[in-house]
């Protein structure tokens, strides 16, 4: 039988690779926005700027009370539960992974093809913010497309009890 203080480790593991996700999301407009400072008229950039600072303090505040409490509040004899690979929340962050990794590939061979020639006229830093941002993105809505599939058979279960 599994002890509560083990379950509640488990459950703050998944809360926060949720958070990881979602600072994943947040850097991926970031990029977006980058790579949009490159293509933009000046006059937009600054209100650009703006909108990446802003992401940036979403990436930090959503990583940061992550980093302090694995730091500060985790005990060591419980650091086996929390770094445990074999949940459901953890495969769901590997399985998008794996997600990340095959669009991100389609997406940069598809781009090469669609542009051609005027793949030499745009900056080369604008395809690395935009590659950053499609795997970033594709990432952190695999990760939640898997495990809203998980909510809603807890649900299914709980109603047929």
């Amino acid at each position: 039988m599994t002890k509560a203080p083990d379950l509640a480790i488990a459950e703050t593991a998944d809360r926060h690779q949720s958070m990881i996700v979602l600072a994943f999301l947040a850097m991926a407009l970031n990029y977006i926005a980058a790579g949009a400072t490159l293509i933009a008229p000046p006059e937009i950039g600054t209100y650009i700027d703006m909108i990446r600072i802003g992401m940036a303090v979403v990436t930090v505040g959503l990583i940061l009370p992550v980093l302090l409490w694995k730091v500060l509040q985790l005990p060591k004899e419980a650091r086996h539960l929390y770094f445990r690979r074999d949940g459901y929340v953890a495969q769901s962050m590997i399985r998008a992974h794996k997600v990340s990794w095959a669009i991100t590939f389609v997406f940069m061979a598809g781009l090469e093809s669609v542009l051609g020639q005027r793949f030499n006229e745009i900056p080369g830093q604008f395809f690395i913010d935009l590659v950053l941002a499609v795997m970033l993105s594709s990432m952190g809505i695999a990760f939640f497309l898997f495990n809203r599939g998980d909510d809603d058979l807890d649900g299914e279960e709980d109603s047929g009890a």
